[in-house]
């Protein structure tokens, strides 16, 4: 009896990471890194040369089954349950909007003592300001484990 072996493909692909150029008009233009001479790149669409730039997001996930066990709950609910947990900044969140009034911020917002003036301000007055400037909101601190502090960072205007 012979051994087959498995035919391999007669196309394999490289890989090497595109060249960025800044534009004149501004932005950044992706160029082929294989040719000369050197042309534009379009994500999703191949070029000339077939070239193709593929462009994804990606994002670490756990279990609920793994986030019971290692004891990791969402930093907006406080609940491991509901559905699988996304990485966020120090802990973890659920994929989907679990708590609907809480927003969780990727970078420290910069803060204004106008948005704090308007916060204090009684209701009446302060929705009429807020029409034009966006809701005052305070910014409270949360620990890694999801509980709020109770230390205020600041106020900001937020537009929804």
């Amino acid at each position: 009896m012979t051994k087959h072996k498995p035919t391999r493909s007669p196309i394999t692909t490289r890989e090497a990471m595109p060249i960025a150029t800044r534009k004149k008009g501004g932005g950044v233009e992706l160029i082929c890194p294989f040719c000369q001479p050197r042309h534009a790149l379009i994500p999703g669409k191949a070029s000339a040369c077939g070239t193709e730039i593929k462009v994804t997001a990606m994002q670490r996930m756990i279990t609920p089954r793994i986030a019971r066990q290692n004891n990791v709950v969402c930093i907006k609910c406080g609940k491991a349950a509901g559905g699988p947990l996304v990485q966020c900044m120090n802990g973890f969140m659920h994929s989907h909007d679990c708590a609907p009034g809480i927003v969780i911020l990727s970078e420290p917002p910069k803060y204004d003592k106008a948005a704090e003036y308007v916060f204090k301000l009684p209701d009446k007055i302060r929705k009429m300001i807020e029409k034009r400037t966006g809701e005052a909101k305070m910014i409270e601190e949360v620990d890694p484990s999801g509980k709020n502090t109770g230390n205020v960072l600041g106020y900001i205007f937020h537009k929804k």
